[in-house]
């Protein structure tokens, strides 16, 4: 029912950003500034609201023992982008910012892609499969029942994630693209 849920209320904010989308009165039929500053800032609410609602042990997390952010991150094994930032997750998670990973395999359902998330997955180390895969490494190649990756890819199609990494800001603001460990923790605090 939450997933359900979920996915309503995204579909919602994305196809009918032109009409009085709360019950707060924020009204986008007119394009004035104010007003799309006001729907953003309802729309990343709204999404800050359900991502906190998602399983996190469906989740591929690196996470620092003391932090003052999460991040959600759409994530391919194969994308360069992706690759830069996991090779930095040390600095991120330094800077005080736990990751919350969601596989998002850019070639669609059962491209290779798909299947190296599957393996980081079915991994007995998720963590190691996943820095191994970052760099390129070949997985053993494992197969267990219910991954999470079909639920992580549709996710990521609601809400129109056109690459990777995309990443959602614990106050759910999207940033698109790689971006440095310390810029990451100044665009999250410039949101406080």
């Amino acid at each position: 029912m939450k997933e359900i849920l979920i996915k309503t209320v995204i579909t919602c904010i994305l196809l009918f950003s032109n009409v009085l989308l709360s019950q707060d009165g924020i009204d986008i039929k007119d394009s004035e500034a104010s007003q799309t500053n006001e729907f953003e800032e309802y729309k990343e609410r709204v999404i800050a609201s359900l991502f906190g609602t998602l399983d996190e042990q469906q989740m591929v997390i690196f996470s620092p023992e003391e932090f003052q952010h999460t991040v959600t991150v759409f994530t391919d094994i194969d994308c360069g982008f992706c690759r830069k930032f996991h090779s930095e997750i040390d600095q991120v998670m330094e800077q005080g910012i736990r990751i919350r990973y969601l596989f998002f395999p850019r070639t669609g359902p059962f491209s290779e892609s798909w299947k190296k998330a599957e393996q980081v997955w079915c991994s007995q180390d998720q963590h190691r499969a996943m820095t191994k895969a970052k760099k390129g490494q070949k997985l053993t190649a494992r197969v267990c029942p219910n991954t999470p990756v079909e639920k992580h890819f549709n996710i990521g199609q609601l809400l129109q994630v056109q690459g990777t990494p995309t990443i959602i800001s614990d106050k759910g603001e999207i940033i698109i693209g790689y971006i440095q460990a310390e810029a990451l923790k100044a665009r999250l605090e410039s949101n406080l």
